[in-house]
């Protein structure tokens, strides 16, 4: 473990800073931005305050502040008539701006204008504003949860532009209205720099997290000052995190970071520290326990020696639906297809949920598909959408008897996955997403890159589609979906010792009596070919006794679809018969036109359907 230093430098973080407000001798009237309000311009002057703001240089561990030009501070009473929080520099919040103009050594001349009606208690305020709010009840609230962290300046700029922004200061007086106030500010948190190593060289950071080693909630996330200046601690957690933009570890892999944090104790003597990094495959965090560290006093400056940071690879989450299993890299993906097909996870993930964050890049990785023919996956695993639709899972590669994105599913739903994959199949069902489905939903998935058959071993038909392999009979009372499906691959066998049938969307499909299978709004890119096969644009082959297949609102590009001379664009085989009982139908629904309806009874066959 490493432990936590705290030094408190008697002239940089001291907890009351002396400031004098002196009025204007011109009593100026204004009565701009503030309606019939007369206002008074007023020069405020911060003297002998060698230690009140906010220009930061960290040297030898010990962090000296001044004022610097351009500086602000809020002044006035807070006086919001809303019904909810709002910015401590809109319109009737009952602050004023006041901007530091000269600054000259410990001196700071800051000009503005106050209501000359004011008097009685007065707050001054600083801090980023966007960070201080007056509450529906007139209290300040600072907010310490919400930090983010811009590293594209020089480390002067860093300082200055995130510890003043969050390093929060606090004042209150009696105002007689008169031309001199005088103030004596406190900081409202304490400064934590970290120094973190161990991590990969030249990584875009994403997030830096505080949590207590417990699950104890001893960090606080507002502060809230009344009008009379008290300050009151709100709303506790177990951690506290900031966004990190544009900061990366410099080639050895380092970086320093600085954190506000509102005072408190801990139950324990520790804390974790955990900091997020943003790779092109994926997202990675890496971990250490800070001991020896009870309180974090106002005021304060504290600073660790050098951290070596260690990466935890562990699947956040627990499978429920509000609190999924988080999968963010290419290592998590294939953890969580190992534990599907060895068991790990039971039940093949029945009733859990896999939330897959980001985009994830499997280069170098040989892929196993999620769900075997033992171990069949039942779960339910999702992508976010984000900026540019699905998440994409890009470079997968898989040689198998099942290969796809899943392997075989039994009622799964997977859903919001664009997937890029070299797959190739070497026994009877090959698949973009999903090589042999028991049922289920396959919604918003797009499929990119090739699929082939490549079999001498194949002991039943053979069966390849750009998103499902085949459908298989389904015991479940539900409707079945493939729905708003886009493949873009090329389709293709080489080698088969049976017959194969090529579809764009499907395979091949089954039904049984009382349960419908619907493909609905599905698009083939992907050029269906081969020397061998029946070939389709939709369905390759739909051999079923009972049932409803329905195909809706489809869409096949006219360099995609196979020569409908000889095969089906959308079925190519509509086939019962083997048996000689039950009837099967197909419902062709185009999205202008009219509804096909066909039904075939025991020994009848259908092909192709255009």
């Amino acid at each position: 473990m490493n432990k936590l230093y705290t030094k408190v430098s008697l002239y940089v973080l001291a907890a009351l800073t002396s400031v004098s407000f002196v009025a204007c001798s011109q009593e100026d009237l204004d009565n701009t931005s503030n309606g019939e309000v007369e206002m008074r311009t007023v020069t405020i002057t911060a003297s002998e305050a060698p230690v009140s703001r906010t220009s930061y240089e960290d040297n030898n561990n010990n962090l000296s502040v001044k004022w610097k030009e351009g500086d602000v501070i809020y002044v006035g009473k807070a006086t919001n008539t809303k019904n909810s929080d709002i910015s401590i520099d809109e319109e009737g919040s009952g602050f004023y701006p006041f901007t530091a103009t000269k600054v000259n050594g410990n001196q700071a001349t800051f000009t503005g204008s106050l209501p000359k009606t004011l008097t009685g208690k007065v707050l001054a305020l600083y801090g980023k504003k966007e960070n201080i709010k007056i509450t529906a009840d007139n209290k300040v609230k600072l907010n310490f949860q919400t930090q983010n962290w811009n590293n594209s300046k020089t480390e002067t700029d860093i300082y200055s532009t995130h510890l003043s922004d969050y390093d929060f200061m606090s004042a209150s007086a009696e105002y007689d209205g008169g031309d001199k106030l005088s103030f004596q500010f406190k900081h409202e948190g304490a400064v934590l720099r970290l120094s973190l190593s161990g991590l990969p060289a030249n990584t875009q950071l994403s997030t830096l997290r505080l949590e207590t080693t417990d699950g104890n909630k001893d960090f606080y996330s507002y502060v809230l000052i009344d009008a009379d200046g008290t300050s009151v601690q709100e709303t506790l957690y177990n951690y506290l995190s900031f966004n990190i933009a544009n900061a990366t570890t410099d080639d050895n892999g380092n970086v320093v970071l600085y954190r506000t944090v509102s005072p408190t104790t801990f139950n324990t003597n520790s804390i974790n520290v955990s900091l997020s990094c943003s790779l092109d495959k994926g997202d990675y965090t890496y971990t250490k326990t800070l001991s020896g560290i009870t309180a974090l006093n106002a005021g304060s400056f504290y600073y660790t020696p050098d951290i070596t940071l260690v990466e935890d690879n562990a699947i956040k989450g627990n499978g429920g639906q509000s609190n999924p299993y988080i999968i963010d890299n290419p290592e998590k993906l294939l953890e969580i297809a190992s534990q599907i097909n060895n068991g790990t996870i039971e039940n093949g993930g029945n009733g859990k949920y896999f939330e897959i964050s980001r985009d994830i890049d499997m280069s170098g990785y040989e892929w196993t598909p999620i769900g075997t023919s033992s171990n069949a996956f039942r779960g339910n695993i999702y992508g976010i959408e984000n900026s540019e639709g699905c998440v994409k899972i890009n470079n997968l590669q898989c040689t198998s008897d099942l290969p796809g994105f899943a392997g075989q599913v039994n009622a799964a739903t997977i859903k919001n996955l664009n997937i890029h994959g070299t797959f190739i199949g070497t026994k009877e069902n090959t698949g973009g997403i999903v090589s042999y489905s028991y049922g289920g939903t396959i919604e918003n998935c797009t499929f990119n890159g090739s699929l082939k058959l490549s079999t001498s071993t194949a002991t039943n038909n053979c069966y390849v589609g750009g998103i499902v392999g085949r459908i298989n009979k389904s015991s479940t009372s539900h409707k079945n979906y493939v729905k708003n499906c886009t493949n873009n691959a090329e389709i293709s066998v080489d080698n088969s010792n049976k017959s194969v049938y090529l579809g764009g969307i499907v395979g091949a499909a089954n039904t049984i009596a009382n349960v419908e299978l619907e493909i609905s709004y599905c698009s083939n890119y992907g050029k269906v070919t081969g020397a061998i096969g029946s070939k389709s644009g939709i369905v390759a082959y739909y051999p079923s006794t009972d049932g409803t297949l329905t195909i809706s609102n489809y869409y096949l590009d006219e360099n995609s679809e196979p020569n409908i001379n000889t095969n089906g664009s959308i079925i190519r085989t509509f086939s019962n018969a083997n048996k000689t009982t039950g009837t099967a139908t197909v419902k062709i629904i185009p999205e202008s036109g009219e509804t096909v309806t066909l039904s075939t009874n025991g020994g009848q066959t259908q092909y192709p359907l255009n």
